[in-house]
């Protein structure tokens, strides 16, 4: 096994990075890093439907979508993520959570920490999530990844990821919440995550046949953001994946409410509907109609049709609107 050393916390790399090693490179590769605070979304989601629109905007969390399946996690401060990349020509074996997240448990288990398999791909810690896992298949090559929460700011998790259930009605995977919590205050003696991330490679190297540690190369480092920045960091790939979807919106004029059915595809308002027709409703059916339904450009649009009003008027019509 190789085992390579991620030195950033630059979300949009480290995300390309495990699609890169995985379909680019021979060797199983283990990966351990942290990232800035994001929003991850599975391949197969709806984005818009999994996150917290005004507040992740409000404090600048990018939302990322990644190659491999399941839910929504947020990624950042206090959190560490893990990769296995392994290869294998017998499709039965490729995907495996219980045999990837082993290493994981037996690791804390030696810390006094005894995390519990929920479902297919989730860890709990006295009943609570503490890591969520996904995997990608390519060829005969498979990515388990999954992420732990060690000290992160559990109330912006929580914002992150504060949705409105049922509003968005598609054949997108949808994510399944529960109770989270750290691992760090049930540590038996207390330890930063640099210490638990330097002492979990250790374990790693001691349980694997382990023949180099290194970093990217400088072709790879070039290779890899070039994948960030002609997929990763486009709005066609976090956004515009995301399959067909359907939602009612509600706008307030003159003191009543009025609401508009929405068919979004490829990213696009390609159906505004009024349930009232009417000059003012048709009026912004007609202006939202074929528009990307993301918040600086129907920030424009509102701000044309009625530009009298305050900036945090347009606000709530957008958000009511996206």
């Amino acid at each position: 096994m190789l085992i390579i050393e991620k030195v950033g916390d630059d979300p949009f790399f480290n995300i390309a990075a495990e699609e890169y090693v995985t379909h680019n490179l021979e060797d199983d590769v283990f990966m351990l890093w942290e990232n800035a605070n994001c929003v991850v979304i599975g391949k197969h989601q709806n984005a818009i439907a999994e996150v917290n629109l005004p507040f992740i905007e409000q404090q600048s969390v990018p939302v990322i979508r990644r190659i491999s399946g399941g839910g929504t996690v947020f990624q950042g401060d206090g959190n560490v993520n893990f990769s296995f990349v392994r290869t294998s020509n017998h499709a039965e074996n490729q995907i495996d959570f219980a045999r990837h997240l082993e290493p994981v448990r037996a690791f804390f288990k030696i810390l006094g920490i005894t995390l519990e398999l929920h479902g297919k791909s989730s860890l709990t810690l006295h009943g609570k999530k503490v890591s969520g896992n996904a995997a990608h298949v390519h060829r005969n090559r498979s990515l388990h990844h999954g992420t732990l929460l060690f000290d992160a700011d559990l109330d912006l998790v929580r914002n992150c990821l504060k949705v409105i259930p049922g509003r968005y009605q598609s054949k997108a995977v949808l994510s399944n919440p529960m109770p989270v919590t750290n691992i760090r205050p049930w540590l038996p003696t207390d330890q930063n995550i640099r210490k638990v991330m330097e002492q979990f490679r250790d374990y790693i190297v001691k349980t694997f046949d382990v023949h180099e540690v290194r970093e990217f190369s400088t072709q790879e480092i070039e290779a890899i953001q070039r994948l960030a920045d002609e997929k990763y960091h486009r709005r066609e790939w976090n956004f515009g994946y995301s399959p067909e979807y359907r939602y009612h919106a509600f706008l307030e004029f003159n003191d009543r409410k009025f609401g508009f059915k929405i068919q979004v595809s490829n990213d696009q308002m390609v159906e505004v509907l009024p349930d009232e027709v009417m000059p003012e409703t048709s009026l912004v059916a007609d202006a939202l109609s074929g528009q990307r339904p993301e918040s600086a450009i129907l920030t424009k649009v509102l701000s044309s049709l009625y530009p009298s009003h305050e900036p945090s008027q347009i606000a709530k019509m957008v958000y009511a609107l996206i």
